[in-house]
């Protein structure tokens, strides 16, 4: 669905153009040929965007922690998570809706142009934060290694609530066996989906216009600059930003 506006303004020497446009769809995997479901698009063999049957293209599939018939996280015996190591779709990267909004602004030989955007919904997978959680290069591992006694929450395999304080960097251990490290460069992928909402100021240009003569009628003078304005709920850079900037793996 695509819904547009345009609401124009003249007063002398000033004038305005606006143009807010309005989209949103919803789309659905509805069948994949036999052997083909699940197959990947982009992203790693144990992350990535993939095609599923009754699911949006291009979902996010990866690990998930293993849970019981409630869906309470299971504990191991040495009072961590355990690991869900088949792919499952982990996140959907479909956004609610799209608002696109341009404004100008005109007064004499002086111009203002904006490019706005607004994206409600959708999710990403912060594969930037898995890894810097891996390497201990993060604010989450490096405030993270004090923690002592931590107890998480879930059921043990034996059905009964989980008990087993655990330290999430215990000097005495083998490194692999610390919160972060345990787990792989890219961590339980289910952890690290978090929401693309945007609002983003895409383009700001001002410009100055110059009649010239017979053969150079007009020389403009600009000046912009681009993503000057990025407020998201989205905890890496960019949730835009796309893995080796392959068109295909949006969302990761």
């Amino acid at each position: 669905l695509e819904l547009g506006l345009i609401i124009n303004h003249n007063a002398g020497n000033f004038h305005t153009d606006n143009t807010v446009s309005f989209f949103t769809n919803n789309s659905k995997v509805i069948d994949v040929k036999a052997g083909y479901d699940h197959t990947p698009v982009a992203g790693f063999s144990n992350v990535h965007t993939a095609i599923v049957k009754g699911a949006t293209p291009g979902s996010i599939v990866g690990t998930s922690y293993q849970r019981d018939a409630n869906k309470k996280v299971l504990i191991g015996s040495d009072g961590f998570p355990l690991v869900n190591t088949t792919p499952a779709v982990i996140g959907n990267p479909l956004p609610d809706f799209i608002v696109k909004m341009n404004n100008a602004f005109n007064w004499k030989k002086f111009s203002l142009d904006l490019n706005w955007e607004w994206k409600k919904g959708g999710q990403v997978w912060n594969g930037t934060q898995a890894v810097l959680d891996y390497y201990g290069r993060s604010a989450t591992s490096a405030a993270g290694r004090q923690i002592t006694g931590f107890v998480f929450n879930g059921v043990l395999q034996d059905k009964q609530p989980n008990h087993i304080p655990v330290s999430f960097y215990d000097v005495t251990q083998p490194v692999e066996k610390n919160r972060w490290t345990r787990y792989g460069h890219s961590g339980i992928g289910e952890e690290y989906i978090q929401r693309a909402d945007v609002l983003r100021l895409n383009t700001i240009n001002i410009s100055y216009k110059q009649k010239i003569g017979k053969y150079i009628q007009q020389l403009v003078f600009s000046l912009y600059a681009n993503n000057l304005i990025l407020y998201t709920a989205y905890k890496g850079a960019d949730p835009n930003q796309l893995f080796y900037d392959q068109s295909n793996a949006t969302a990761l």
